[in-house]
């Protein structure tokens, strides 16, 4: 588990339980500056908040000792920094120009 500030922070995993952390569904449309719940009720059920709502609910989050992976916004994790090369379907990418079916 993740320690800030000497106090250890609990993992959430899903949407549903960022939600409920956070104080419902209400109050989580407040924190996102929505009007109505439905937009809440949608994340819930599509099991993924809009990028634009991580900072305000990771820090809702924190103030409650809470964390939440940025996959639950559809932030990708980082990339390992072994290859900087795109791998294209498994294999490296090809090197030099193709000529009448051969490689120069």
């Amino acid at each position: 588990m993740d320690k800030l500030r000497g106090m250890e922070m609990r993992a959430l995993k899903t949407v549903a339980e960022v939600i409920e952390k956070c104080g419902g569904l209400t109050a989580v449309a407040r924190l996102t500056g929505r009007k109505d719940l439905r937009s809440a009720w949608n994340w819930k059920a599509n099991g993924r908040f809009p990028p634009n709502t991580f900072l305000v609910l990771t820090n809702a989050l924190m103030e409650r000792n809470y964390t939440a992976p940025p996959a639950l916004w559809g932030i990708p994790s980082a990339a390992p920094s072994g290859n900087p090369r795109p791998v294209r379907n498994g294999k490296q990418p090809r090197r030099g120009r193709k000529r009448n079916g051969r490689r120069r």
